[in-house]
């Protein structure tokens, strides 16, 4: 088991949603949160409906549950999905995105903050990708990503309707191996604190390995 697996075990383990993000969730207007994430609210039953990666999540405040396939949170859903999930609901601002893409040392704090356990778990990608540029943009498209020109592969996923995330891969060679930088909107200061960037990484990385399973690598066209 790698340090991430460790890392991810423990926090599905011993964390909980903080019960703040329920009850903000509560307390604001559906339509406020409507506006503020662009989401859909389904009035029948108070729920929220939230695209993320290719799935869509029901977020039921009342009832403090997140379903997926109409599956009940737990076990199905970690702690990582539900943490993003419910600060995107409860916290995110005003603000859109800017269009502007920053790496994760260029956030308030991520200088400090992302190194030794908090570093960017790029390495799974680096393995199954590293010297398959063509795997990689298919991941990508899987995901609904939208191509870019940037390093030997790279594209931008759509991760939450305010949230974009991009990926550079820079394929290895005998003399040097394989970088991937991860990208993201300058506004996600505006929506997320640097753990929840963290989580919210995580999460995009185990998307991309999924959809990729069992891949041929056979041309999705442009």
């Amino acid at each position: 088991m790698g340090k991430y697996e460790e890392i991810k075990e423990v926090y599905n383990r011993l964390f909980q949603l903080d019960p703040r993000l329920w009850a903000d969730l509560r307390k604001a207007s559906p339509r406020d949160i409507v506006r503020r994430t662009e989401v859909r609210f389904n009035e029948p039953d108070r729920t929220y409906e939230v695209p993320f990666l290719n799935r869509r999540y029901t977020v039921d405040g009342i009832h403090e549950a997140i379903r997926i396939d109409d599956r009940d949170t737990e076990p199905a859903i970690d702690f990582q999905v539900q943490l993003v999930l419910m600060t995107y609901l409860s916290r995110a601002g005003e603000l859109v995105p800017l269009g502007r893409m920053v790496t994760e040392k260029e956030l308030k704090g991520g200088v400090t903050f992302f190194q030794g356990p908090h570093k960017l778990n790029t390495a799974p990608l680096l393995r199954r990708f590293g010297r398959n540029p063509r795997a990689f943009i298919n991941a990508g498209r899987r995901l609904e990503g939208t191509v870019q020109g940037y390093g030997d592969a790279s594209f931008v996923l759509p991760a939450l309707p305010k949230i974009p995330v991009g990926f550079i891969l820079y394929c290895g060679d005998d003399e040097f191996s394989p970088e991937m930088v991860v990208t993201f909107d300058a506004s996600i200061e505006e929506h997320f604190q640097l753990d929840v960037v963290w989580a919210l990484v995580n999460v995009t990385v185990e998307a991309l390995l999924a959809v990729s399973q069992n891949d041929n690598d056979q041309d999705l066209g442009e």
